[in-house]
């Protein structure tokens, strides 16, 4: 199952059918966000997936917390 497939589910299984599914390490469901925002919530490397599958990665900062949202082509 590739990250737009894992985002789907986890959408329909939560009820999600708007906003942004966070993946972390490639495989597990991190959370949700109504908006794409605050990217030091997040550890580098997490995945955001809005409901047309466009795709921003958390990128930056340290270990622990990301600096900014890039566009994943």
């Amino acid at each position: 199952m590739n990250l737009i497939e894992r985002a789907r589910y986890y959408r329909e299984q939560h009820n999600h059918p708007d906003g942004v599914i966070i993946i972390a390490h490639g495989t597990e469901y991190a959370g949700w966000m109504n908006e794409l925002r605050n990217p030091e919530m997040w550890t580098p490397g997490c995945i955001a997936i809005d409901p047309e599958g466009n795709q921003w990665e958390a990128t930056g900062g340290g270990y622990r917390t990301a600096e900014r949202w890039e566009v994943r082509s």
